[in-house]
């Protein structure tokens, strides 16, 4: 016997198979025929189908002085996107009150109205549409800026600003838009609550086996995948201060319980501000529920190196030798350039103490978030000027753009060797790794290429499943001296958004020897409460906001489904009593979500997530561990670009490939740190006298990619740089830093200046 939901897919398919202009041949117009499905139809709209007439009018109804672009706009901004997203929601809200939809015809049904034939179709932008005029040209041999044509047959899979994907459908609380409800139909718990009694800082053992560089670099990771457009105010871009009295429609704000000991005891703070993620418009604009939008590239290219858009990754070039701009502000001192400051909106994402004193500017705008983002993106970036250094050498004919996109594509096949050879394998286990097809070829290509794999990231991905990694924070980061010994910290709540400490002569490496010799904290539900009573936090302040409540927030503003639904797609045992918990969960745990939550089946996915015992030799439980999995293997089979394919256009030769698989994470490290002289081999796990004993930076246990594997033989050849075709004022470009760089000597050095004196304790001048 069919249950429901079969037979809904049976009819469905049934007719999908007759085709659109099969139902507009029997139904004048009908855009969605009823028949075939137990609608509500109200009297005297639609008694056999819904019409493009039906949407027309409820899209005009939807956009009466709100629909902020004209028909025709191409190349929308986030601000358009969201305003059009938002449109097509309520155009969805207004056809589910004509014709009494459910929430499953709402997902399943509606979507599937080619919008093209109504008034829609007008505005829905060339970028949105699957054809025509979207071919992919001549790109084939180095990725786009924005990660189209990644795929061929479906070039809008992985490309920035475009939906995050849905393993399963999502779950909002009216089935369009709203925050996700109890099953009950009343509010879920209290964000704060849950934060409070299930993620309070507890003292319990540090993990011996990894070390902070693995929680750092795994956000490093998160950061090239996964960047949700964010509501921001549209000139400064700095946050929108919710609990202030800002009235947006977006604002979401986690009111804080009157028991609460921190906010309301401590510091009486009432309200922790949040607002809502931008809405997007999926692929031809169709019907349905809310989207949201991913900023970044889906595949792992480094983007947080060279940004997801040609504006950005333009203004990051030096247009010299395929560079990248930085700042020799430590050339004095005989030290490694660092990245540039980011003047434009330099108060998005950065506390400034000082109008003068500016965050860094890279690929991705979080760089500035804790110092040890700020720390990697460094090393990567002077990684990539390293390369271009020598396949100039070796290459001499090459100009500054072939320089610059081979550079791009051998960092960008490193960091996928990196992450899938040294932080995949310690995060989920070799069993994990081997069910999902995530090991790598020890030499050699490993032909697994499948363009009918979506590398889109999934959007639990990037709102529960990879922050796991909040639960690795310790309280403070430490620096260690080049003989490894431990020199001092500071806490995180005194550097998020103030990376000043790299001005400091030396502190580079000391904060990098740190990362590698500083123990993470255990996998559990505890979270430090650096992050939960201080995220953020402003200098005139002893208070910042809460991520573990965030976290929670997030995924239910985004549709997340709860914890038991996450648990069914990923086969495993099903959650129908709070005793079925028992299995993954500590019985402190469980006693807290039974006085917290209606039901088993409400429970938060982040939340019962991160509190999963690991399983086998991962470092994560079942239910984190199936999704990321599934993830990561989408994004190694479906990638055109994966460093391992064979037989491509952009495919690397075999002595290539063998040369980038030498690499170590380690390696990266001692080659673009200033002086360091020893490291562990693998550099994510704690340093160990039988299985990862320091070496030497000099040392072959160490090896070093030979770059004339990439030597090319034409025998033909200028060494006159060639302008770059793609930036006609490239030679103006160069001038311009040229000029930049000498006149803002003096603003560097009074840069360093004020950020050498810059101490852990806030000055009263700040407040």
């Amino acid at each position: 016997m069919k249950t429901p939901l079969m037979w809904r897919v049976f009819v469905l398919s049934a007719v999908l198979a007759q085709g659109l202009d099969a139902w507009r041949s029997d139904h004048e117009e009908c855009a969605l025929p009823l028949k075939h499905f137990k609608y509500i139809s109200p009297s005297g709209y639609g008694e056999k189908c819904i019409t493009y007439t039906n949407v027309t009018d409820a899209f005009h109804e939807a956009c009466r002085g709100i629909l902020g672009i004209e028909p025709g706009t191409d190349d929308l901004t986030d601000i358009q996107l969201d305003n059009f997203g938002d449109v097509i929601q309520e155009t969805t809200r207004i056809l589910c009150d004509w014709f009494g939809l459910t929430k499953d015809q709402v997902r399943s049904l509606l979507p599937i109205i080619n919008t093209a034939n109504t008034d829609i179709g007008s505005y829905c932008p060339k970028e949105l549409k699957s054809y025509p005029g979207n071919d992919c040209g001549n790109g084939i041999g180095f990725r786009s800026a924005d990660g189209r044509c990644n795929n061929f047959v479906h070039p809008h899979w992985g490309a920035s600003k475009l939906p995050f994907k849905r393993f399963i459908p999502p779950d909002y609380g009216d089935g369009i838009k709203s925050i996700r409800t109890s099953i009950t139909g009343f509010p879920l718990p209290n964000p704060r609550s849950i934060s409070a009694r299930v993620h309070k800082d507890i003292a319990r053992p540090h993990r011996t086996d990894i070390t902070f560089m693995f929680a750092a670099f795994g956000q490093l990771i998160d950061h090239d995948l996964t960047l949700t457009a964010e509501t921001k105010d549209p000139i400064t871009r700095q946050e929108i201060k919710c609990c202030s009295g800002a009235s947006h429609p977006y604002c979401i704000p986690v009111n804080v319980p009157t028991d609460d000991q921190f906010f309301v005891g401590s510091h009486r703070q009432r309200c922790i501000d949040m607002i809502r993620s931008l809405a997007g418009v999926n692929i031809d604009c169709p019907l349905g529920p809310r989207v949201q939008t991913n900023a970044l590239t889906s595949a792992i290219d480094g983007n947080f190196i060279y940004g997801s858009n040609e504006n950005v990754a333009k203004k990051l070039r030096s247009f010299e030798g395929g560079k990248l701009s930085m700042v020799p502000v430590l050339a004095g001192h005989r030290l490694k350039p660092i990245l540039p400051p980011k003047k434009h909106q330099p108060d998005d994402g950065c506390i400034r103490p000082h109008p003068d004193l500016y965050c860094f500017l890279a690929g991705d705008n979080r760089v500035n978030e804790q110092l040890a983002l700020g720390v990697l993106h460094t090393i990567f970036a002077r990684e990539h000027n390293r390369i271009a250094d020598e396949l100039c050498a070796i290459n001499s004919h090459w100009d500054d753009e072939r320089l610059y996109q081979e550079t791009r594509r051998i960092v960008g096949a490193m960091i996928q060797h990196i992450t899938y050879n040294e932080f995949l394998p310690k995060l989920l286990g070799k069993h994990t790794m081997r069910k999902y097809g995530l090991e790598l070829s020890p030499t050699g290509y490993s032909n697994n290429y499948d363009p009918d794999t979506d590398i889109t990231i999934p959007a639990v991905f990037g709102a529960a499943a990879f922050r796991f990694g909040h639960s690795l924070l310790p309280d403070a980061m430490e620096r260690w001296s080049v003989d490894h010994k431990f020199l001092g910290s500071r806490r995180f709540s005194e550097m998020f958004q103030q990376p000043y400490d790299l001005h400091k002569p030396g502190w580079l490496d000391q904060y990098l020897l740190g990362m590698v010799n500083q123990a993470s904290q255990a996998m559990d539900d505890a979270v430090t409460s650096q992050v939960t009573n201080h995220l953020f936090q402003e200098p005139a302040n002893d208070y910042g906001k809460d991520l573990a409540s965030i976290n929670i927030q997030r995924a239910r503003e985004h549709g997340i489904p709860s914890y038991p639904a996450w648990r069914q797609f990923c086969k495993l045992p099903p959650i129908k009593s709070w005793s079925s918990m028992l299995t993954d969960i500590s019985n402190a745990t469980i006693k807290a979500y039974y006085d917290l939550y209606t039901s088993p089946e409400d429970v938060d996915l982040w939340s019962a997530g991160v509190s999963e015992r690991s399983i086998e030799d991962s470092i994560i439980g079942p239910t984190f561990g199936c999704i990321i999995a599934k993830t990561f293997s989408d994004l190694k089979k479906g990638d055109r670009f994966w460093y391992e394919n064979p037989g491509l256009p952009n495919s690397f030769t075999l002595e290539q490939l063998n040369e980038i698989k030498k690499v170590k994470l380690s390696r990266v490290i001692c080659d673009n740190s200033d002086n360091i002289v020893t490291i562990q081999p693998f550099a994510l796990e704690q340093p160990s006298q039988y299985k990862n004993n320091r070496v030497s930076c000099k040392g072959y246990l160490l090896p070093q990619m030979d770059l004339w594997a990439w030597k090319e033989y034409t025998g033909c050849c200028s060494k006159k740089k060639v302008p770059n075709p793609n930036n006609p004022n490239t030679q103006i470009h160069k001038v311009q830093v040229n000029e930049w760089n000498k006149e803002d000597d003096n603003l560097q050095k009074f840069i360093q200046a004020i950020a050498v004196n810059i101490s852990s304790s806030k000055p009263n001048s700040w407040k």
